[in-house]
């Protein structure tokens, strides 16, 4: 699998950036993220958005500049750009925090991309977060920790968590409810799954 590292405007803890996931990798920056990606050392493929956050346009080749007036945010942008580019599995970050409307842009964002069939996983405020579409997602084991699961969408059908302080067997997840926040690791192998539908997960990160 092809992976991309994206970076978008808002502030991450630049210590929790994991460069394992940045080998091999696409580097796009997405406006302001164009500043974090230059603090952690990355050399950058691509650089995209209207640049009204970081303030100026970068003096570089690789960059596609969008009018403030557009349909996209500049990490669907980088997105639609690393797909372009082959790449299947995403890492996002500076997608988390900051204005609200921009954070729920970007879960909506990944839910999409995983009805493409594509992995991507967002970092921020303390959470790693993914999106699952009739699939499964397995945990590493660990003692403690929030594990929390939404519905996104329509009802998500055969929903199943094991290995978690709370289990769930082939329930029937409304979009409309809470029923999966705020579960928990116990020291035991987990995992996530659904058989029709998306489910967004949220997992405190270590």
């Amino acid at each position: 699998m092809k992976k991309c590292c994206i970076f978008g405007g808002c502030e991450f803890d630049l210590e929790r950036f994991d460069y394992n996931h940045s080998e091999s990798a696409c580097i796009i920056a997405a406006d302001k993220g164009y500043d974090a990606a230059l603090r952690l050392n990355l050399d950058i493929d691509l650089v995209v958005g209207d640049f009204d956050s970081l303030g100026f346009v970068p003096d570089c080749d690789n960059v596609i500049r969008h009018s403030c007036e557009k349909d996209e945010t500049d990490t669907a942008l980088g997105c639609q750009k690393a797909l372009e580019m082959g790449c299947d599995e995403l890492y996002i970050y500076g997608a988390v925090g900051g204005r609200i409307d921009h954070s729920f842009a970007n879960f909506q964002l990944i839910c999409d991309l995983a009805k493409k069939g594509k992995k991507t996983y967002l970092f921020g405020d303390g959470f790693k977060i993914t999106a699952v579409c009739n699939g499964t997602l397995k945990l590493d084991v660990r003692e403690n920790g929030i594990v929390s699961v939404f519905c996104v969408g329509e009802n998500a059908k055969g929903v199943n968590i094991k290995g978690l302080k709370y289990e769930l067997s082939d329930y029937e997840m409304s979009p409309f409810e809470a029923l999966g926040v705020s579960n928990e690791f116990i020291g035991k192998s987990a995992e996530v799954s659904v058989s029709s539908g998306v489910i967004l997960i949220m997992i405190e990160e270590k």
